[in-house]
């Protein structure tokens, strides 16, 4: 498994709750464990951030850091930006993925 792969599914499974608002990318981005050493390293895709979200999780767009900042959007969450639905990757597709 490539680093850039350990780093996306150790962010993936520390962060990611399929039942919470927002999709995975959303909630990876709004990560505050700047104590974590790979929170800088954390992958911090083009997906916005509607400011409705940051409420729904208790935080302000001042909370998130300079990358996931740029990402946030006044508006209301969207049916897509707001998801709840299953995983984009099962656990079975990221362990076939780190055998590769």
């Amino acid at each position: 498994m490539s680093l850039r792969r350990a780093i996306n599914a150790h962010c993936r499974a520390c962060i990611y709750d399929p039942l919470d608002h927002g999709t995975c990318a959303q909630q990876i981005a709004c990560c505050t464990a700047f104590s974590c050493e790979l929170h800088p390293k954390r992958p911090v895709t083009a997906v916005k951030i509607p400011v409705d979200l940051l409420n729904l999780y208790g935080l302000s767009p001042d909370d998130l850091d300079m990358r996931a900042r740029g990402l946030v959007e006044f508006g209301e969450i969207s049916s897509v930006e707001g998801q709840i639905g299953p995983p984009l990757a099962s656990d079975q597709a990221l362990r076939l993925a780190g055998e590769n």
